[in-house]
This record gives C-alpha cells, sequence and structure tokens, in this order.
C-alpha cells in the first residue's frame, strides 16, 4: 500500500492572548495510524473532563482520547485503541483509570498513567453516549442508544445492574450523585428519571417541552438541575423529584451546566458562544463571559474551583478565571467537519469548507493553515473551488448564497444571492467567466463572475441539485439531483439537453473526465453505486460497486485513467476509469469523506472528511 504523505486538520485558529502554540512532545507523532506519516490536528470535541487532582484534562474526539497537562497546555498522550468516535471521557475518583464511550457501542477503560487499554466492554447496540463512574469508583454506568443503564463493575468486568425504571425511550446521558446514592438518567423522549442506586424509581422528571440536552447534580446531592433547549435550567428535590424552580433569560440554546464546587454557582454554555453564570439559590443572572469560538458544549470547573474550562464541537479549548471570566490560555486544534476540498491551480494551497461558516487556506508543502474567511452566515460551506486562474474561489452555503473572494487579500468581491433555499454545489466553467451553482429548491443559476450578475436559471429538476459541473468544453452543465437523475443542459442556452436514468437513490456527486469523454455521478440510500455514463449520446457504460456507504464525492485524475470517491464508510476508493476496476482502498478517517480531489499534477490526492481532516495521499 502506497503511505500516506501526511495530513491537514483543519484548525480553527483563534487570536486569543495566551495561546498555546509550542509542543514539548509533537502531537502530529502521536499514535498514528498505520500508513500515517504526519498529522497536523486533533479532531472534533465531544467531552472534557480534569482529573481528580486538576493536573490533567482529558478530551473526548473522534480520533482518540487526548490527554493535556493543564498547566503548559502540552499534549501528553493520544489513547487510540478503540474502533470509533469517543463521546464521552471520565476519570475515576482516584485518577487512576480513565472510562470511555464510544460510537461502536463499547466502553473501554483505560491505565490513566500508560494510556494502555485495559479492558472493554461490548453493548448489545446503539453508541456509548455517555459514561460516568460512581463516586466510590466501584461502578461504571453506560447510556447508550437503547432504553437501559448497563451499571458495569470495572473490577470484576461484571453487569452490577440493568436500569431503565420501566421506560422504553432511548437513553442520552447518565449522572451519579455525588453521594452516590442516586442516578439521573436522560431519556430521549424529554423525561429525567431519578433512581436510587439500588435500582428503585424515585421520581419520573416530566413536563419538559423540549429536549433535555444535559442534567448536573449540586455538590451536595440535594438538587438536581436539568436543561431544556430554550427553556432554561430546572431545579429538583432529589428526595421527592418535586420541581424547585426555573431560571429563565436564556435567549440560545442551553448546551452544557455545571455547578460550582461551593454549589452557590451554576455556569451555562450556550449556542451564542457565550457562558452565563447564575446564582444557583435565587436564579439571578451575574455576568457573562464573551469570547467563545463556537457553541459551548462541553464545559467544567477545576477541582479546586478556581478555572472554567469551555469546549465546542469545534474550535480551541478555552480556560477562565472564574471570579473575574478573565480569559486565561487556550489549547488549539479541534477542528470542524470539513465538507469541500480543492486544490488551487499550481497545486501550492488547499482550500476546504467547513461547518464553522468558514473557508480555510492551507499551504500543501508544509501543511500551515494560511487565513480564515469569513462571510457565510449559517453553519455549512457546502461547496468550495478555485477558478483555473487561481485568482478567485466560489463558495456555497446554507446561507442560500453563493460568495466570491479575492484569493490574495481575502477580500468578498461578490454575494450572488437568489437562491431560496441552501446552496449545495459551485463550479467555474474552464475559461473562469461563469459559475454554476446548485439549490436545495431544485434551480440552477449560471452567474457572470466578473459582474456577480445572474445570466440564466435552469429548472427542471423535482428536488434538491446536490452537484454540478462543467464539461471541458464549456458547451454543457451537468447537474445531480435527489430527484434521482442526471441533466445535461447547453451552457449557452439553458436547453435542457438529455437526462440520464438508471440512479435509484439521490444523485449525489457528478463529475466529467478532463477529456470529456466520460461522465461519472455517485449515490446513495439504498444503493451506494457509482455509475460511468458517455455525456455525448447518455449511455450507461459500467457500474461501480464497492463503497458500503452513499458516496459523497467523486472525482477524475488529470489524465482521466483513475476514478476517486470518497464515501460515509471513511474511505476513499479508487477506480480504473476504462475498467471500472476497484483497484486501491485509502483508509484512515474516522469520518465520513465529503471531499475529495486531485493535484493539478495527478500525484496527491486529498480527502476531507467529517473528522474535520484533510488526509494527504500519494497516488497509487
Amino acid at each position: 500500500m502506497k503511505h500516506l504523505l501526511f495530513s491537514l486538520l483543519i484548525t480553527l485558529a483563534i487570536a486569543l492572548t495566551n495561546v498555546y502554540t509550542t509542543f514539548a512532545q509533537d502531537y502530529r507523532t502521536m499514535s498514528l495510524p498505520k500508513c500515517v506519516k504526519d498529522r497536523l490536528g486533533k479532531g472534533t470535541v465531544n467531552q472534557i473532563n480534569y482529573s481528580p487532582e486538576g493536573t490533567k484534562l482529558a478530551v473526548a474526539s473522534n480520533i482518540g482520547i487526548w490527554i493535556y497537562d493543564v498547566q503548559t497546555g502540552e499534549e501528553l498522550d493520544l489513547y487510540t485503541g478503540h474502533k470509533s468516535e469517543v463521546y464521552s471521557v471520565v476519570f475515576s475518583p482516584d485518577g487512576k483509570t480513565l472510562a470511555s464511550g464510544n460510537r461502536d457501542g463499547t466502553a473501554g477503560l483505560w491505565d490513566a498513567n500508560t494510556g494502555a487499554l485495559i479492558k472493554t466492554l461490548a453493548r448489545k447496540r446503539g453508541p456509548v453516549f455517555r459514561v460516568a463512574f460512581s463516586p466510590d469508583g466501584q461502578t461504571i454506568a453506560c447510556a447508550s442508544g437503547s432504553s437501559t443503564i448497563r451499571l458495569w463493575n470495572p473490577n470484576t468486568d461484571e453487569d452490577t445492574q440493568w436500569l431503565s425504571g420501566g421506560h422504553t425511550a432511548f437513553i442520552l446521558s447518565v449522572e451519579f450523585s455525588p453521594d452516590g446514592k442516586r442516578l439521573a438518567i436522560v431519556f430521549e423522549d424529554d423525561t429525567v428519571r431519578l433512581m436510587a442506586n439500588t435500582g428503585e424509581l424515585i421520581k419520573t422528571i416530566t413536563g419538559h417541552t423540549s429536549g433535555v440536552n444535559c442534567v448536573a447534580f449540586s455538590p451536595d446531592s440535594t438538587t438536581l438541575t436539568t436543561v431544556t433547549q430554550y427553556k432554561g435550567i430546572h431545579f429538583w428535590n432529589t428526595l421527592t423529584g418535586e420541581h424547585l424552580k426555573t431560571i429563565t433569560g436564556h435567549t440560545s440554546r442551553v448546551c452544557s451546566i455545571a455547578f460550582s464546587t461551593d454549589g452557590k454557582t451554576i455556569i451555562s454554555g450556550n449556542s451564542d458562544e457565550n457562558i452565563y453564570f447564575w446564582n444557583a439559590q435565587t436564579g439571578a443572572h451575574l455576568k457573562t463571559i464573551t469570547g467563545h469560538k463556537g457553541w459551548v458544549g462541553s464545559i467544567v470547573f477545576s477541582p479546586d474551583g478556581k478555572t472554567i474550562t469551555s469546549a465546542g464541537s469545534y474550535g480551541p479549548i478555552s480556560f477562565w478565571n472564574t471570579k473575574t471570566g478573565e480569559h486565561l490560555k487556550t489549547i488549539t486544534g479541534h477542528t470542524s467537519p470539513v465538507y469541500s476540498i480543492a486544490f488551487s491551480p499550481d497545486g501550492k494551497t488547499i482550500v476546504s469548507g467547513n461547518s464553522d461558516e468558514n473557508i480555510h487556506f492551507w499551504n500543501v508543502q508544509k501543511g500551515a493553515h494560511l487565513k480564515t474567511l469569513e462571510g457565510h452566515t449559517d453553519w455549512r460551506v457546502s461547496s468550495v473551488v478555485f477558478s483555473p486562474d487561481g485568482k478567485t474561489v466560489a463558495s456555497g452555503g446554507l446561507d442560500k448564497t453563493a460568495l466570491l473572494w479575492n484569493t490574495n487579500t481575502g477580500t468578498l468581491t461578490h454575494t450572488l444571492s437568489g437562491h431560496t433555499s441552501f446552496v449545495f454545489t459551485v463550479a467555474f466553467s474552464f475559461d473562469g467567466n461563469t459559475l454554476v451553482s446548485g439549490c436545495s429548491d431544485g434551480t440552477i443559476r449560471l452567474w457572470n463572475v466578473d459582474t456577480g450578475e445572474q445570466i440564466r436559471q435552469l429548472t427542471g429538476h423535482t428536488e434538491s441539485v446536490n452537484s454540478v459541473a462543467f464539461s471541458p468544453n464549456e458547451d454543457t452543465v451537468v447537474s445531480g439531483s435527489s430527484d434521482k437523475t442526471i441533466r445535461l443542459w447547453n451552457a449557452n442556452t439553458g436547453a435542457l439537453i438529455n437526462t440520464l436514468f438508471g440512479h435509484i437513490d439521490p444523485v449525489t456527486c457528478v463529475a466529467f473526465s478532463p477529456d470529456g469523454n466520460m461522465l461519472a455521478s455517485g449515490s446513495g440510500r439504498r444503493n451506494y453505486f457509482i455509475h460511468l455514463w458517455d455525456p455525448f449520446t447518455g449511455a450507461h457504460i459500467k457500474t461501480l460497486s464497492g463503497h458500503t456507504s452513499p458516496v459523497r464525492s467523486i472525482t477524475f485524475s488529470p489524465d482521466s485513467k483513475t476514478i476517486a470517491s470518497g464515501a460515509e464508510d471513511n474511505t476513499v476508493r479508487l477506480w480504473n476509469a476504462n475498467t471500472g476496476a476497484h483497484f486501491h482502498t485509502l483508509s484512515g478517517h474516522t469520518g465520513a469523506v465529503y471531499g475529495v480531489a486531485f493535484s493539478p499534477d495527478g500525484k496527491t490526492i486529498a480527502s476531507g472528511s467529517g473528522d474535520g481532516i484533510v488526509l494527504l495521499w500519494e497516488t497509487p
């Protein structure tokens, strides 16, 4: 197997004070998967937790468990050994072990000193969303996509109990009370069950009118707080289940909460990128910390209560002074999913569209982040592409716009407005004078790149247009749609030339070969096929099968001899364009591959994924 050249992880570098950029150990070489030469970046963040003595921070990510030195911000270790994304991580009360909950339905127990995987508990079904240690360290509770909580004895590896309280809805989270006498179990149907550690149901807490995001016990175990998306923080008596009060006033979604060590204060992390302080007795708002990047999805107090640590699913991990709200330091390198990538014409730069609303530029040779373009106003940049001369980048996003950017200055030159829904795809003509965009409303629009004016609109698709491309001779536009058809249009008149039938699932991606003699299309929902077509006659040439999940991206090599496809099975597959034979699989991503591209010289393949990483591979 050809070796992986190196990887670029889309790092949302935030220019805050005291940012840690010096690493005593090079995290790029920690626990590298087989065939990976280099790693720049650390994956997305799902949960953070302190060690009991407060010297280490554990981060559950989609590529493993990162262990940081709290004082220096250095990466101490990366635990890998699991086979999928880590959703939850927690230290044992004595700090000697670490428990993790994983997407593959397993819970892991790790030696916190060596990083060795001690044992694995396999569940019957569903990912393990949350793990929690009992205060005495003798029990681990595992919450997964089922209707029961599994209590696991980490010493004997035996199940001590299965708890559900008679409920049948899926479980999302579980927490032990600090005294170990109770558990709070969060169900998908917006209920919370308060249970004794003996398995006795104390109270079913109902009345939430929106999803319960998280729960927290007060330090004295007498109060339970539950958080709903927009309805505030609710307080409940843990002995009786009685509702005590509700903190209202949130104007955005509450994503995480935590009690201070003395129980007097509650902090909440919100989707508006702020952290709020509340008086736990009166519910009064005390202060707000601003400056966080991204939703505050996980928030914790340090064991001594002097520091608050916050993280979102992407962006940095930030540390704040509890009393003053002052920003102390930041650990960078954690990321957002990549939905589209493209090489510059000279092959020296990669541009990526991410789920952080931004566009990122990367130096291919050094793997360095060059700049970030901010302009889209909804969470996902679905498509990015360089103009043939490399002077312009076009992007399409969920904010219903396509944007044109000056590559050198990073300035926004034109906003292409008119689409009534998500812009999923953009492509330049080969002379760079025209941009085509496809929308989820089923329309296609052609734009003058110099003026930003709309040239014409193409209608006919009955569902979302997911992918568009120009033919090399610029006479034809091809579009792939969720209506399961491929349409060929006259680029000059807008007339429909041909409609290709054959896919039984939504068409997710289309691409012309550089020589113009072949058209490739990918799809998926039930069957994950790639179809090859004669673009002149519309004749079906052959079907390529092998992916085990929907195909999300497809491209030809510059010499038209090789097809590269990326799919939700986390792989890139390479195919002989003439015979249709599959001859190589590139494995290394831990998320769906949404973007794939050949370098202009054909020697390198870039793949962008939902794991937030762009991997660069040597072409076999």
